[in-house]
């Protein structure tokens, strides 16, 4: 289920909900760690190592870590790949970036739901969080060189 937060617009021009990645007062289960957020990362052809770690997995989770490029809009999501914790929960990944001097966010997501899994792997890129899907880290954002 997405996490969201009921806003009582005023106005007619904007929704009703407004969709967030995640609220602060929900526990963060994992984190992105290297490199820090809010840095210029140098990339070897799009490519950056970004390490992290899991924590209180529920039974059955998987988690994926993907990139959101906002350069068109809607906002497109770019899954990257399966994190697959080491020992103590430490994971590291090599993320694919697009355009060098853009800015990308960079966020962990899970689910236990095996459909949406299945239908999280059969497509490459997506706008929205996918249906049984949840954020569970913060966003990271990255300026790639």
């Amino acid at each position: 289920a997405s996490r969201h937060l009921e806003a009582p617009w005023s106005s007619g021009t904007l929704p009703e909900v407004v969709i967030v990645p995640f609220l602060t007062n929900v526990p963060l289960r994992a984190t992105i760690t290297r490199p820090a957020s809010d840095t210029t990362v140098q990339s070897d052809k799009g490519w950056v190592t970004v390490e992290g770690k899991i924590s209180a997995a529920k039974p059955g989770e998987r988690f994926f870590i993907v990139v959101e490029s906002s350069v068109r809009q809607p906002s497109i999501i770019y899954l990257q790949r399966e994190l697959r914790p080491e020992v103590e929960g430490m994971w590291r990944a090599t993320v694919k970036y697009g355009s060098v001097g853009q800015r990308y966010k960079t966020y962990v997501i899970a689910s236990q739901d095996a459909t949406a899994i299945q239908g999280l792997k059969a497509a490459p890129s997506f706008t929205g969080l996918p249906s049984g899907f949840e954020v569970v880290s913060a966003i990271a954002t990255y300026t790639v060189q």
